[in-house]
């Protein structure tokens, strides 16, 4: 048992994880967190199951957890061991020989010719490989900057949109692409995911798939850790698609794809603050706020006119709600007269209604896709959205929560459960398609 509480207090404080936010998300006192590190009393069952929930781990993967310091110190040796031999071996194979000789510092090789080879293509031989190789080089250059240029504009775009995920969970639920030929890496498949709890240890599943495959929406109000600031300028030194986080007035400008002949822009706000020094300032990175009417109808109809086609993003709504709230069906209403074409919220732990304010397809709530906290058994919700030129296609996918995040492998009975909750959010009648594993 020592050893696990150990793991417990190695894991909280590589993550950056404050007892705070453990309180916070568990509602274990603080006091009896910091006497369980301290080895001075034990949880009990029902506050130790809320403990590996929160880091979305087992009590054997906490028992084997290896801080930093002592394995990847023992990798990272390793690796530069086997790069320096690889050094030294291919340096004395690029040593000169018995045929080589020296001028003025430079090796040159001696090559002995034949009577029969004519001198002047001797001479002419090397200007035409490097006019060659130049031309080459001009060659690939010209693909890649045009590859660059079309990477975003294609023809179809599959995005698909997640619940609020913690960021340091192991992996991202496992979900069907439409075309069951396509692999993990289909360019035309874009994870856009709310994150929670950002901190400076990426996650396995943030390498699955290369950069361009995500949009990170870090305008959650639970996106705070001691490390964020430090995790969110590491992610875009990396050239992530990162949003909802950032310093005003940029934080407010809308993030922008290129499908077809169209530009797509998504543009995260935040209806829930914690705290007023979490706000988005011009020296300060924050979030997004979305509290006044005016302030956000000029956000919206500013970013609007930057696209053709706007997705706003927005974190709002009561935690255990599983509708939504005067508060929400109100700042709906201005996002649209702002100029949203569709929008997206999160927050709540509960799917929310779905609804058409005008023609704009609002999604008040998905659920929670990665959570500590999601009660084991119920159902969440993954959004797909088929845009071409324009909108083309809706689908809803639908999960029942195990072990703290989305299975989509259902039960024909659940997936009558599934259909009987659907039927009562779906206010949309048949604009949404409603799609299973």
């Amino acid at each position: 048992m020592k050893k696990f509480v150990a793991n417990c207090k190695k894991i909280r404080q590589d993550r950056g994880i404050s007892i705070e936010q453990i309180t916070r998300f568990s509602g274990i006192p603080a006091s009896r967190i910091v006497d369980f590190e301290e080895g001075d009393q034990n949880l009990t069952v029902d506050e130790l199951e809320k403990l590996l929930n929160f880091y979305s781990l087992t009590y054997n993967e906490i028992l084997s957890y290896k801080s930093f310091s002592k394995t990847m110190r023992l990798s990272l040796i390793a690796a530069l061991l086997i790069v320096l031999s690889t050094a030294i071996i291919y340096r004395s194979q690029m040593q000169p020989d018995s045929n080589s000789a020296t001028n003025n510092g430079v090796t040159t090789a001696v090559v002995e010719s034949s009577p029969t080879e004519n001198k002047a293509d001797e001479v002419d031989e090397p200007n035409k490989q490097q006019v060659a190789s130049q031309e080459t080089d001009a060659t690939d250059g010209q693909k890649l900057e045009k590859e660059l240029e079309e990477e975003k504009a294609q023809d179809k775009v599959t995005f698909r949109f997640w619940g609020n995920s913690l960021y340091n969970s192991v992996s991202l639920p496992e979900v069907q692409d439409q075309d069951q030929d396509q692999d993990q890496d289909n360019d035309k498949t874009i994870d856009i995911v709310p994150i929670e709890q950002l901190d400076s240890l990426q996650p396995a599943w943030l390498k699955e798939r290369n950069v361009e495959h995500f949009i990170l929406n870090a305008g959650t109000s639970d996106i705070w850790t001691p490390s964020t600031i430090e995790a969110y300028q590491q992610l875009k030194k990396e050239k992530y698609n990162l949003l909802g986080l950032g310093t005003a007035p940029e934080v407010y400008e809308p993030l922008i794809w290129q499908v077809d002949a169209k530009k797509v822009g998504f543009l995260s706000l935040a209806g829930l603050i914690h705290k007023p020094n979490e706000v988005a300032e011009r020296s300060r990175v924050g979030l997004p706020k979305a509290y006044i009417k005016n302030d956000v109808l000029q956000i919206v109809k500013d970013a609007k006119s930057k696209v053709d086609y706007l997705f706003v993003l927005i974190d709002w709504g009561k935690t255990w709600e599983n509708t939504p709230n005067s508060a929400q069906k109100q700042m709906a209403e201005t996002l649209v007269q702002g100029g949203a074409d569709f929008i997206v919220g999160n927050h709540p732990f509960e799917a929310q209604d779905i609804a058409f304010v005008g023609e704009t397809p609002v999604f008040y709530a998905l659920g929670h896709s990665v959570s500590a906290f999601k009660k084991e058994g119920s159902y969440h919700f993954v959004l797909e959205v088929d845009f071409t030129s324009k909108l083309e296609e809706i689908r809803l996918k639908a999960g029942k929560v195990s072990k703290g995040k989305l299975d989509f492998t259902l039960s024909p009975e659940e997936k009558n459960e599934v259909t009987s909750l659907f039927g009562r959010l779906n206010q949309a009648e048949d604009a949404i398609k409603l799609e299973y594993e």
